[in-house]
């Protein structure tokens, strides 16, 4: 089976790890009492290492009896049994001519998620050679049944690609993968939205641009990718399509520009956009690209092999070729656990980046990497959440939430009823519990304030912080004179 993240495990089994000191027979003793408590069927299966058992599991699903088990004192850590595979190099035969394609770990991000097709990458361009778009032919063979959608926004009468850019940039997002043609696409399963803004001659006004964001944004798209550009500020109404599309869970990005300028264009420049540079074989800055305090990451933009507009296959560069790397990239994190907002991807995608020569003056976070990026969690053994809390005023507490592990991330921190307390987490200010906050960015910590209502008598907040690898119950506050 595939759980939520995309992940492959047994449907019916997990592992559970007791913890230093606890006997088997407590385990075992676990196992009935969650029987007759949670509703369903757990019994041990084997022993699979030192304190470690299969458990068979039946009547809920998994990821339901994995809470259960991780909510008890008595397991170290609990996960699905989890199925692997060979690892993941495509069959496509001109695979190894895709150098971006192992530069930025596309194989082994492969070997943890290959996307899913209900994530839609939306091709701002000039049009997509393929068959649901175009009269001249049967389309491309790499691209044929992956776009799902598609509009056209210019005054051409169809939504082909003339301009020989639109495939090409399609193909490097999410050519299909694996089935002995051609390339591979970075989304591998993620499908494709073919959104024609540019005419046949590859221009395009900002109307048209600002139009198919909105369209896109409408119509499922999960990221817009924009390899094109202008060395203009940022259009008030495209900021405003931006500001739309972003505000619908949109993942925008868009290249940097070809001018060797030390500012990304347009619509690159725009708040909420990732702006993508390009980089050769090397990892340098391509001398074309655009680059500066408004670039946010580097990809490989030089020599870049993918479909073309007849069929075929060829080499461009530029930073068009850099932006799809990152669009794919953010279509396979959609279909993992960082996939919770477009606030995550994007924190997800620049934050695990490689700190290449050129980071912090040519672009902010560095050149992509994939398998980086969409790397699991590391919840064995199972990492603790740290609660800290520090009077900062007389009745005031400062408390820091933060998550111990490896890739492990706070993802939100439920809020009980407080004695004698108000909170202010994120927006909600002066509450007195029973809401749930969320951080609006992937992040390792969370903070909130605790005030104590009445002066002289005891105040306590109860809380659970969930996290990459479970939920954990705390509080805090406490007597008269403790804060």
């Amino acid at each position: 089976m595939k759980l939520a993240d995309g992940k492959e495990a047994l449907a019916d089994s997990i592992i559970v790890a007791a913890r230093p000191g606890v006997a088997a027979a407590s385990i075992q003793t676990l196992h009935a009492e969650l029987s007759a408590r949670r509703g369903f069927s757990a019994q041990s299966v084997a022993d699979v290492g030192p304190s470690l058992q299969r458990v068979s599991i039946s009547g809920v699903s998994i990821e339901t009896a994995l809470t259960a088990y991780r909510a008890d004192l008595r397991v170290l850590y609990a996960e699905p049994d989890f199925i692997l595979r060979a690892a993941e190099t495509p069959n496509d035969p001109s695979f190894p001519s895709q150098w971006g394609m192992t530069r930025i770990s596309a194989p082994a991000a492969w070997d943890q998620t290959r996307g899913s097709s209900a994530v839609r990458i939306a091709i701002l361009d000039c049009g997509i050679y393929e068959a649901g778009s175009t009269s001249f032919g049967p389309g491309h063979p790499d691209i044929n049944g992956k776009v799902v959608a598609r509009a056209n926004f210019t005054s051409t009468p169809d939504a082909d690609d003339y301009c020989d850019h639109g495939t090409h940039v399609a193909g490097i997002a999410a050519a299909i993968t694996n089935n002995g043609v051609g390339v591979a696409g970075v989304g591998y399963t993620t499908s494709l939205m073919n959104v024609k803004v540019l005419d046949n001659t590859g221009a395009g006004t900002v109307s048209s641009i600002v139009s198919g964001i909105y369209w896109a944004a409408d119509n499922g798209a999960r990221v817009i990718n924009m390899s094109l550009g202008g060395d203009i500020p940022c259009p008030t109404s495209m900021q405003a399509a931006v500001d739309y599309a972003w505000s619908r869970g949109v993942v925008l990005v868009a290249s940097a520009g070809n001018s060797g300028l030390s500012s990304a264009g347009s619509p690159a420049n725009c708040v909420r956009v990732v702006s993508v540079a390009a980089t050769d074989q090397s990892d340098n800055r391509a001398n074309f690209s655009n680059y500066g305090s408004n670039v946010n990451v580097a990809a490989p933009g030089v020599s870049i092999y993918s479909t073309n507009y007849v069929g075929s296959y060829e080499n461009f560069s530029g930073t068009s070729q850099a932006a799809p790397h990152v669009a794919g990239l953010a279509g396979l994190l959609w279909a993992t656990s960082y996939g919770a907002s477009n606030q995550m991807v994007v924190a997800r995608l620049l934050n695990t980046s490689d700190r290449v020569a050129g980071t912090g003056s040519l672009w902010t976070y560095g050149r992509i990497n994939a398998a980086a990026a969409v790397a699991p969690p590391v919840c064995l053994p199972r990492p603790d959440v740290s609660v800290s809390a520090s009077a900062s005023s007389p009745g005031v507490l400062a408390v820091t939430a933060t998550a111990t592990g490896s890739n492990v991330y706070v993802q939100s921190i439920a809020f009980g009823s407080a004695s004698n307390a108000t909170v202010n987490a994120g927006p909600t200010t002066a509450s007195p519990g029973g809401f749930t906050y969320a951080p609006p960015m992937f992040s390792r910590s969370a903070t909130f304030t605790v005030r104590r209502t009445t002066a002289g008598q005891a105040a306590t907040v109860p809380l659970t912080v969930t996290d990459s690898c479970g939920s954990w119950p705390s509080f805090v506050g406490g007597g008269p004179s403790a804060f």
